[in-house]
This record gives C-alpha cells, structure tokens and sequence, in this order.
C-alpha cells in the first residue's frame, strides 16, 4: 500500500487556511436570522495577504445599515457565540504563525567555526529585551576588558584551555571555570534594575539553553570587542 504524501504547511498557510474555513462557515451559517427569517447580505469576512485580521459585516438586502442594526440588534444575538469562535480561531491561527524566532545564520555559523577550532569555546550573549536595552556592560576574562556587550547581541570566540574568570567590570557578578579543548561556556548577561541605573548580570547558561538563546542574537560589531585578539 502506497501511502499519500504528507504536506506541511508553512504558519502562513495555516493561517490563510483556517480563514478560508472561517470564512465558508459564517457565508453558510449566517443565512438566515432564527427569529424571523429574514435574508441577510454578506458583505466581507476574509484576511487580506500579509494581514492577520478581518472583518465581518451583516446588511439586510433591502435595508439602511444604520436603521438594520438599531432594529435587528436582537435577531443577530444568537450567532454572536458562533461569530466569537470564528475570531478566536483566526487570533489563534494568526498568533501560530510568528512561531519562534529563527537562528541567526551569522551566528551559527561563528559557533560552528569555533568548535572546529580545537580550543574552548565562549559565547557571552544578551538576549534583547527592552530593559536597560541602551546599556551595554563590560565582560571581562581574567581581568581584562574583553567586550561590550549590547542588547540583542552574541560574542563567540575560541580562548585558550585552562581556568577562566570571567566578570561584568566593577561588578560583583561573574564566574570561574576549567575549560578543556573541546568545551564551551555561555554566558548570559542580563539587565537588573538599580536605584540610579541599571546592572548587568553574568551568570552560566547550560549548554543546551545557552546555544537556543544565543544562535537567536546577532553577531556583535568588532567596534565592541575591547580584545583586539578576538576581533
């Protein structure tokens, strides 16, 4: 037995597609009111490409818009549960399709280079997040400026083996570690509210969470790279 293909959809064609449905239910449903009987015009429901809303309009053939809605507010209560569903379906079927953010090629591409490097591997990254996002705190390693790193960015280099500290400068917030040839480290600066000014946080992200979040950020500029050895 030969089995049909199995078609994936992009978010934006579920997205058109249960529109489409939305919009074949409500024509053939809202066709009749179930008090009187009386026939209705439908004027338009449907999402415009590129969009994610849509519009639903009911008019009496023979009718003045104003005068219909004032006098047949009552007839139209009952599809008011069903017109509910249709835009909760379309809400969701449009929030589906932002999905999540794809990787950053650049940035995959940085990490994949420095895994090949035969060193370890540091990735000090700032997922961006509108707090604090003009800041951009110093990372030092071993007592030394190494980058600034600003909001929605991600720092990838290949260091020498051996036991690293590293520390946000003039901060009590950092890490140390014994890095082998091989390992890799991520660290996670984050923006915490102060009495006069925000503060930067580092704290070790495990590698699994660490590699998501930061292949999500843009590659740094080598303008905020202190080190010239990692520009």
């Amino acid at each position: 037995m030969v089995r049909e293909p199995v078609i994936v959809l992009s978010p934006g064609q579920k997205t058109q597609k249960t529109a489409r449905w939305a919009r074949t239910m409500t024509k053939w449903l809202i066709t009749y009111s179930r008090r009187n009987g009386a026939k209705r015009r439908f004027v338009e429901f449907g999402v415009n490409t590129g969009a994610e809303s849509g519009s639903l309009s009911l008019l009496d053939s023979s009718a003045n818009p104003r005068d219909y809605i004032a006098s047949n507010i009552m007839n139209l209560r009952p599809i008011f549960p069903f017109v509910s569903a249709v835009a909760t379906c379309v809400l969701l079927a449009a929030c589906a399709s932002s999905g999540v953010k794809p990787a950053n090629p650049a940035t995959v591409s940085k990490i994949s280079s420095a895994n090949k490097s035969g060193k370890a591997v540091l990735v000090v990254y700032r997922p961006r997040n509108s707090l604090g996002g003009l800041l951009s705190p110093s990372v030092e390693m071993d007592g030394k400026e190494l980058v600034n790193i600003s909001n929605g960015t991600v720092f990838v280099a290949a260091i020498p083996p051996g036991h690293h500290v590293f520390q946000i400068r003039n901060q009590e917030s950092g890490t140390e570690v014994t890095l082998k040839a091989g390992d890799s480290i991520y660290l996670k600066v984050e923006i915490v509210p102060g009495m006069w000014k925000g503060n930067g946080k580092l704290t070790q992200s495990a590698p699994e969470q660490g590699e998501f979040e930061a292949k999500r950020c843009k590659p740094i500029d080598s303008e905020q790279i202190n080190d010239a050895a990692y520009r």
